[in-house]
Order: structure tokens, then C-alpha cells, then sequence
């Protein structure tokens, strides 16, 4: 049992009296009191000021609230409390309260009180190690400031944020920084400018789950939005634009060494805002991670986020089957049940778990005996299956048909496999000495047909990050987005991430959504919550934020240049260009209840970067076609897409059949435009054109609404 010190008996009494948790100053207030009486008296005398003129079965109801505890328990705790207190001097309650207190702290296997006694001693705890001046709510988020010199922090099994401010010397988040945020949802908040000095920043985290970064400016308050100079602040890159790709004179931190961080936000940035060698634990895939960009500033204030390629990860699921093939077709050529003589009562093969362990298994009943069709064989299966490996694990299906000949007249019959399948947790296989097992003889006249085969399938899902978008830009055109893998390019052709789950919260405006190194493939896009009211000039509706990437912005105003728009590491002059996706084939919104305007282009990369030119079957051309679909969503969408005439056009002797476009608006008036770029001659003689009518490969459907 933990040892009771005057200071977590003051927390206990300041929570289940007053439901504070005591901060510094008035901890020395009261270790001061206790050091001039003692601590019965201390909390005597703290009873009689505030609570003497209480009854005490008020008392009693607002310390059994305090405690947590609900429901039936709390008549019984209020008259136990009451009746303790009425037994007691008034002078001496303080000291009882305390002796109660201590007693239910104890009961954490109570049938009716435990959970509310594990809850409190975890907060009682949080209470015992809070280090801030002000006394606060107990239960509730613990801050904690760091400082411009080292830290090192740690904190509670209750929600933590520890905050990182700017100083009159410049970063309070330091190289020397160790933060732990122990248990609970915890946060580090920083707000980062530039500490002057050619160093990555290398803070230490752990147990912290969410990072909200505020990108402020350089020394000079050049920052990126559009009312300042050029100049950016880059979160985690050593040296990039010169020899590791890095600018110089900007805030740099390596998140290297921040394990547990499963959000990383950019908030309220004024300047560029890099995230530079974010890992991710074992257990986890890239997907784990969420990537937010909220109310980023106008201008080019861009968004990077750089996973180490080892965090680079996907989901994947294998499947594994055996197909059991099982007639009486003597039975079924008489009209009979297909199963009627069927001496089969079981089936055995090899089991082999993820850990290499293999078992040889039978699953058998006497149901699977006595079934006579294959929907009864089936039920019979699965409730040996269940039995065998747990419910859930394996499943069992009538699968294809299947065709044999009766033995005796020559007829063709027709039967249904049943398939026995596991997802991951085993792989099966039919090693000698597997089969059909008999429970009972055959007929002398019949027509039995037994037969199995086994085959696997592994489903791998892309690369996926998850990607919140909440009103970037502010109600007007922010900057650009990448999120891909450490290794940009320079040095090696390391890919990036293949797909962005977004979900639009309010109304966003970016120029560019790319990965890095064109890998980025497919991207969805639903709404999430809205928070932000109507302005002058935008109007915003409930849960259905608009989103607009439309490409670089051009910046029409006279004798002005736009500021800091940079190409950022992982691009090229194509994806950080006029277009707000590049070489992405898929873009699924159909769900969107926003408003999109959206540019996306399809260049010559796509022919490498998708295509098998060469058919496997001359039979079956299309079976390596690729499909660049393009969902538009509920609203009045705007839609635009450059094709390079390349993916149209003939590949040595054959046709370009491989590329198959399909444009759906969707509700909503739409505006959809389509262009073919490097087309040459327009007067239907290039192959483009030739090839792209013969193979009727471009659909665009405006769908409902006038578009």
C-alpha cells in the first residue's frame, strides 16, 4: 500500500472536500500551518471555516459527489458519511473527513465502490505530482510551461499539456527538453520561431500523443503569410536546399525522438511548417497517424510532414482456403438430396498459426455426417470450426459450383463447394493424410464424388496517411500540402505515401496535396464538423465544408510578388505547378455534401508510373487496364483535368487501350472541364485521337443537377 504523506493527505482533503487539486502556493501555505500545529489540526481548522456551519449530511453529499460515487452507492455513503460525522466533535470533523477518505481509498475491490476508489487513487495520484502554482479542478488537463532553459517534465495519469511558448530569447522547446506525459490523452503545444543557432532541435518525448505546432517566423519576422517578407520556419530538416536540402536561418527540430505521437497539428502557422522524421511504434501502420492542418494563415504558409521510410507502412490481410467438394450423384441424378448416402462425417488438414506452430486438425460431428444438403453441410462446418478455433476465426460458405459425371448413367451433375476460409490468424494446408474422413460405409450402389484443393490470397492495402483539413487559409487561399517519406529524392527514389484519407472540417483553400516523389495514388475526401461561423465574404454550412485546391496561385495585383512559395522537398516542377493533384488516378468525394473546385492533371508520368504495356493475354487485353476514376460529391462541384496525350496514344503496334478515364459529378450543378495537352494536330489524324476513339476510353458523366 502507498505511503500516506501530508501531501497527499492535503489533496486528498482539498479533492473530496473543496474538489480542487492544490497548487504550489497554497501547498506551502498549508505545509507551513501543518509545520506550526500539526496536520489533524490543519485540516480541523480548514472543516470548521468553510464547512463548520454546513449540516453534515450536506457535507456527506458533497464528499460522496466528490469521490465519484454514482448510482446505487450513493444513499448508503451519504448515511455512512452522515452518521461518521454526527459521532464526531465538531472540532475534530477535518480529521474524520481524512480518516474516511483513507478507508475508501482502500476499497478498490468493493462490488460497489471499487471502480470509483481505482478512479480516485489515479487521481489522487495525478494531484500528489502536480507541479503548477494555481489550484485547479481535480480531474482535469494539467499544464505545465516549459522554460528557455532544459526541462525535463513529467506528467500525470490524467490528461497532460505541457506548453512551449516563445521567450524574449526565442524557443522555450529546447535540444535539452525531456517530456513525459505518463498516462492519459496528453499534449505538447509549441509555438516556434527560430533560435538562431545551425542545430536541429532534438526535444525527447514520450507518452505525449498529440503535437500542435504554431509556426511563427524567423529572427527578422519574415514569415510566409501574406504580410511579411519571404522566409519560413521548418520543423524537423537538417540542412535542406543546401546540402541535406535544408534552408538556413530557420527553426529546426528532428521528431526523431518523439515515440507516442499519433496527431501531428499544424496550428494558426504564420510560416512554412516542416515535420521531419516522424516514426511510428511497431504496432502501428502510417495510416495511425493524423495529420491536421487547422487555420493556417493566407498566403503561402505550406504544410510538410516526412515519415521515415521504416514508418512508412500498410495493412495487409491473407486469406486462407480449403474448397470441399462432396456428391452422391447417383442421389441427385434420381432427384434425391445431394448428400442422401453420404458416409462423410468429417474433414482433416493442417493448421498453421502465426507463429509457425502446426496442428493437424479434424473437424467432424456427427451433424456433418447426418446433413443431407449443402446448406445443412455448411452449418455443420462452421459449428465444428467454432468449436475448434473460437468463434469468429474461421468461416465456412457455400462456394462455386462445381461439375462431375454420374459413374453409372453418364450424366452430368451439379454440385456446390464449400469453402472453409481464415483471415491472417492461420494458414491451411492439405500435406498427405488429409481428407475426407468416413463415419459410416458406403453403399453398394452408388455414386459418391469427393474432391478438395486449397488456395491463398493476400489483400495489401497502399500507404495511407489520415489527413484533417480545418479552415486553411482562413477564408482564403493558403498554401501547399506534402506528406511522404524522409528520403525526398536527392539520393535515392524511395516512394511516398499512396493514399490521403481527408476529412474537410471548415471551409479549406490549398494550392497543392502531394506526396512526395509522385507516389501519392488515390485520395478521399468526406466532411467532418464544422465550428466556424459565416464572414462577410464566406458563407459556411453545418458539417459540409468546402474544400478548393486549384494549384499554384497567380498573383494578379500590380508591382506585388507573392511570398515564399517555395517547392517544397519531395516535389517537382509538375506536382508544385498549376494543378492542385498530380498523377493522382482515383479521387472519390461522392459522399462530399461541401462545395469542390478542384484542378488535378494526368502528365506523361502516368504511362510509367501505372501502366503494363505489354498484355499478359492476347485474349484479354483489358485485364491490366487501369481505371482513372473521379467521384465528384453532392453539391456544385467544379472539376478540371489536364490529360497529357501520351497516355492516349498507340504503344508500338498495339493501341492504348490501358487507360480508362471516367469523370462522375454527381448531384449538384457542376462544372467539368477535360483537356488534352501536347496533342499536336487537331484535325483527327494524331494517334491520341485515333486510338482514344477506337477504344471509346474517356466517360464523363455530369449526373444529376444542370451542369
Amino acid at each position: 500500500m502507498a505511503i500516506v504523506t501530508d501531501t497527499v493527505s492535503v489533496q486528498r482533503f482539498a479533492m473530496g472536500l473543496f474538489g480542487v487539486q492544490v497548487g504550489t502556493v497554497t501547498m506551502a501555505q498549508v505545509d507551513k500551518q501543518i509545520d506550526r500545529t500539526s496536520l489533524g489540526a490543519t485540516l480541523n481548522s480548514y472543516y470548521a471555516s468553510a464547512f463548520g456551519a454546513q449540516t453534515t449530511a450536506a457535507v456527506a453529499a458533497t464528499l460522496v459527489a466528490n469521490l465519484g460515487i454514482t448510482g446505487a452507492g450513493v444513499a448508503n455513503a451519504v448515511a455512512y458519511v452522515t452518521a461518521k460525522l454526527n459521532a464526531t466533535a465538531p472540532a475534530a470533523r477535518g480529521e474524520e473527513i481524512a480518516s474516511i477518505i483513507n478507508m475508501f481509498s482502500g476499497m478498490t475491490n468493493d462490488a460497489v465502490y471499487g471502480a470509483a476508489a481505482q478512479t480516485w487513487n489515479a487521481n489522487v495520484d495525478a494531484a500528489a505530482a502536480y507541479a503548477g502554482a494555481a489550484n485547479v479542478a481535480f480531474g482535469s488537463v494539467i499544464q505545465q510551461s516549459l522554460t528557455s532553459g532544459m526541462d525535463v517534465l513529467f506528467g500525470s495519469s490524467l490528461a497532460d499539456q505541457f506548453n512551449a511558448d516563445l521567450t524574449a530569447g526565442g524557443n522555450t522547446l529546447q535540444s535539452g527538453d525531456r517530456l513525459d506525459g505518463g498516462a492519459g490523452n496528453d499534449t505538447l503545444h509549441a509555438i516556434l520561431g527560430t533560435n538562431g543557432d545551425q542545430f536541429s532541435i532534438t526535444a525527447k518525448t514520450s507518452n505525449i500523443e498529440k503535437v500542435i505546432v504554431q509556426a511563427q517566423a524567423l529572427a527578422a519576422d519574415t514569415g510566409d503569410n501574406n504580410v511579411a517578407g519571404m522566409g519560413e520556419s521548418v520543423y524537423g530538416l537538417q540542412g535542406w536546399y543546401g546540402e541535406n536540402m535544408a534552408t538556413n536561418n530557420v527553426v529546426k527540430v528532428d521528431a526523431g525522438r518523439m515515440s507516442g505521437v499519433n496527431n501531428w497539428e499544424n496550428n494558426n502557422s504564420r510560416a512554412d511548417l516542416f515535420v521531419e522524421d516522424v516514426r511510428i511504434a511497431d504496432n502501428q501502420i502510417t495510416k495511425d497517424v493524423t495529420i491536421t492542418m487547422r487555420e493556417t494563415d493566407p498566403g503561402n504558409v505550406d504544410f510538410a510532414v516526412y515519415f521515415d521510410q521504416n514508418s512508412l507502412r500498410n495493412a495487409s490481410a491473407s486469406t486462407s482456403q480449403i474448397n470441399l467438394q462432396v456428391m452422391d450423384t447417383r442421389a441427385v441424378v434420381d432427384g434425391k438430396a445431394p448428400l442422401l448416402n453420404s458416409p462423410y462425417g468429417g474433414f482433416k488438414f493442417t493448421a498453421t498459426d502465426s507463429k509457425g506452430t502446426s496442428t493437424v486438425v479434424t473437424l467432424q460431428s456427427d451433424a456433418i455426417d447426418a446433413a443431407q444438403t449443402y446448406t445443412q453441410l455448411v452449418a455443420a462446418f462452421q459449428a465444428a470450426a467454432d468449436k475448434q478455433f473460437g468463434a469468429g476465426v474461421v468461416t465456412v460458405s457455400l462456394g462455386s459450383d462445381f461439375t462431375v459425371t454420374d459413374t453409372t448413367t453418364a450424366q452430368s451433375v451439379t454440385g456446390k463447394e464449400v469453402v472453409i476460409k481464415t483471415s491472417s490468424a492461420y494458414s491451411f494446408t492439405t500435406p498427405a493424410g488429409s481428407g475426407w474422413v468416413a463415419a459410416g460405409v458406403v453403399p453398394a450402389n452408388s455414386g459418391l464424388h469427393t474432391n478438395f484443393s486449397q488456395g491463398s490470397t493476400t489483400n495489401t492495402d497502399p500507404v495511407t496517411s489520415t489527413i484533417i483539413l480545418d479552415d486553411v487559409g482562413r477564408g482564403s487561399t493558403g498554401g501547399d500540402l506534402v506528406v511522404g517519406g524522409l528520403s525526398v529524392g536527392e539520393t535515392s527514389t524511395s516512394k511516398g505515401v499512396q493514399r490521403f484519407d481527408i476529412t474537410v472540417q471548415d471551409n479549406s483553400k490549398l494550392q497543392t496535396i502531394n506526396s512526395t516523389n509522385n507516389t501519392l495514388r488515390e485520395v478521399s475526401i468526406v466532411n467532418g464538423t464544422t465550428t466556424r461561423v459565416n464572414n462577410a465574404y464566406n458563407d459556411n454550412v453545418k458539417d459540409a465544408g468546402n474544400l478548393t485546391v486549384t494549384g499554384e496561385a497567380t498573383n494578379n495585383i500590380d508591382n506585388v510578388i507573392a511570398n515564399g512559395n517555395n517547392q517544397l522537398p519531395g516535389l517537382d516542377s509538375i506536382s508544385h505547378s498549376v494543378w492542385g493533384f498530380t498523377d493522382v488516378k482515383l479521387i472519390d468525394a461522392s459522399t462530399f455534401k461541401g462545395k469542390l473546385d478542384l484542378d488535378a492533371v494526368l502528365s506523361a508520368r502516368v504511362t510509367d508510373k501505372y501502366m503494363t504495356l505489354n498484355d499478359a493475354s492476347p485474349a484479354a487485353p483489358a485485364a491490366d487496364n487501369v481505371a482513372f476514376t473521379y467521384n465528384l460529391g453532392t453539391n456544385d462541384d467544379k472539376f478540371a483535368l489536364d490529360i497529357d496525350a501520351s497516355n492516349l496514344n498507340s504503344a508500338g503496334t498495339t493501341t492504348r487501350e490501358d487507360f480508362v478515364l471516367s469523370i462522375n459529378g454527381g448531384a449538384g450543378k457542376d462544372t467539368i472541364t477535360a483537356d488534352i495537352l501536347n496533342g499536336g494536330t487537331e484535325d483527327g489524324s494524331a494517334a491520341w485521337y485515333t486510338n482514344s476513339k477506337l477504344n471509346a476510353n474517356l466517360s464523363i458523366d455530369g449526373g444529376a443537377g444542370d451542369d
